[in-house]
């Protein structure tokens, strides 16, 4: 019997076979040429090829980001063919004065844009049309995803879900005491406790802030963005040094949302400083992420055309008359307005580094070029909240023989005297008044009441910066009294924080 039942046996394993590839063939739709893996081996042909997107419309193929870049070790070296031109010496500044020297810039390229999130293409091809009655459910369901993938592939793509971002309220009422009592926090002070945690770096300000209102201040003047960088996590600028470290690593906390929030806590004023031209060096640019627009500038063929070197500071300078570099400028203090509710943007002196020339520009182009800037940016402060103010703080400096300012005649390339004659430019000027009421050229008065006669249009705040960094207490004591009993002066401001702990300040 057992005999007999041999033939039947061997039949039955061999139609269970047969039953059992058929299937795996169904649930494994092998692409051509390619051969299934023995199990417990390693496949030695090559992985499948990805779907043909060639005949895709070239819009829906997004440039894949150029690699970030790995930074050197190896200590930064200025630009091969930088000659040094000589300029006319600035007037004395706090502590980093505007360049001297600006040699010809390498040649630099178009920007690249910034690139796009790449994307993973689905398969593009659709089963047949016709198919055989006898799909199995498996084949109908490989079917039935293909057409969800066909129909994804140009369906809207879903929003990508980014960290949330402080957003400002536009409508809220800008707090700016008319008299202001200021102090300039700069990114120096910033470096002194750079890449400490959120609680670290919250209690320093608590402190910073505490000492200012026992000093009688009403107002801050925070610098977040000192060398064409961040101290926020910006899309348009890389995180700055001076909050984390090290140029473009980011931070887990936003400091600015702190300085802010902080700074309302106590009832004080706070302005966003802004340095609009000023850069990085070359040893910072390696560390700067590609997809940046300074990143691409610096390393484009066509350089010159969107900054120049400054061998005086060893760094590299955007280009004033660049429309690009001009609309990079506005879009970041838009930036700065739409996540914090600051109650101004504050410009420094830094504009021009060096004569036009070294920029390829006529006087007058250099000028023109600084006042566009400047109207740009007060018509984005307004579009956005009317309240907030803009303000600039250039040299103080004036000839007593002249009607205006030095830096509306020196490199600089300001034009104070359309500035503070018409409105549509400025809410405030902050001249840097910097010397002592004896001094030879400049003595404080008799500058103090140059500067008064120069603003005409009622609209414009005269405010004046004083240097305790470099003047006795006795001497900013004194001016400060002279300030204060002029009618046509509306507060002060000190540079800088780290100079005030021996001030005995009027409350």
């Amino acid at each position: 019997m057992k005999k007999s039942m041999a033939p039947l046996a061997a039949l039955t394993a061999l139609l269970l076979s047969f039953s059992l590839t058929a299937c795996r063939g169904v649930e494994r739709a092998e692409l051509p040429g390619e051969t299934a893996p023995v199990p417990g081996t390693v496949s030695s042909q090559p992985a499948p090829a990805q779907p043909d997107v060639s005949s895709l419309p070239e819009a829906s193929l997004p440039a894949l980001p150029d690699p970030e870049p790995q930074e050197s070790s190896a200590p930064a070296q200025e630009p091969a063919g930088a000659a040094s031109q000589p300029v006319s010496s600035a007037p004395e500044e706090p502590e980093e004065s505007p360049a001297s020297s600006v040699p010809e810039a390498p040649a630099a390229s178009a920007p690249a844009s910034q690139p796009e999130p790449v994307q993973e293409y689905p398969p593009a091809d659709e089963p047949p049309a016709s198919q055989s009655d006898s799909l199995s459910s498996i084949e109908e369901k490989v079917i039935e995803l293909n057409v969800e993938a066909k129909a994804a592939q140009t369906a809207e793509p879903e929003p990508v879900q980014t960290p949330a971002q402080p957003v400002s309220n536009s409508y809220y009422t800008a707090n700016n005491p008319q008299e202001m009592r200021a102090v300039w926090l700069s990114f120096l002070e910033f470096q002194t406790f750079s890449g400490v945690s959120r609680t670290a770096f919250t209690q320093r300000i608590e402190s910073i802030y505490d000492d200012l209102l026992a000093k009688g201040m009403n107002t801050v003047i925070v610098q977040v963005r000192p060398h064409g960088d961040s101290f926020y996590d910006s899309d348009y600028y890389p995180w700055s040094k001076s909050v984390s470290g090290t140029m473009g690593t980011p931070l887990s906390y936003d400091p600015v949302d702190i300085l802010v929030e902080e700074a309302h806590v106590r009832g004080l004023s706070v302005h966003a400083w802004v340095n609009p031209y000023r850069t990085m060096t070359e040893q910072e640019f390696a560390t700067v992420p590609s997809y940046y627009p300074t990143r691409q500038w610096h390393d484009s063929p066509n350089r010159g055309e969107y900054m120049v070197y400054n061998s005086s500071d060893s760094r590299w300078w955007l280009q004033p008359g660049n429309q690009e570099v001009q609309e990079l400028i506005v879009n970041g203090v838009r930036e700065i307005l739409n996540r914090y509710d600051v109650d101004g943007i504050h410009l420094d002196d830094y504009f021009y580094c060096a004569a036009p020339s070294a920029y390829g520009d006529t006087a007058a182009q250099a000028k023109a070029n600084t006042s566009l800037l400047v109207k740009k940016i007060y018509q984005a402060v307004k579009a956005h909240n009317d309240t907030i103010l803009f303000g600039v703080s250039p040299s103080g400096a004036f000839r007593m023989d002249s009607s205006l300012p030095e830096s509306d005649r020196n490199y600089l390339s300001t034009d104070l005297a359309l500035w503070c004659s018409k409105p549509g430019y400025i809410d405030y000027v902050m001249p840097q008044i910097y010397w002592e009421h004896d001094h030879s050229t400049q003595p404080f008065t008799e500058t103090l009441e140059k500067w008064e006669n120069l603003v005409t249009d009622p609209s414009v705040r005269l405010y004046v910066g004083l240097a305790p960094y470099k003047l006795t207490a006795e001497e900013i004591s004194w001016q400060i009294d002279e300030i204060e009993a002029s009618p046509r002066v509306d507060g002060y401001a000190l540079f800088r924080y780290a100079f005030i702990t021996h001030l005995s300040l009027p409350r």
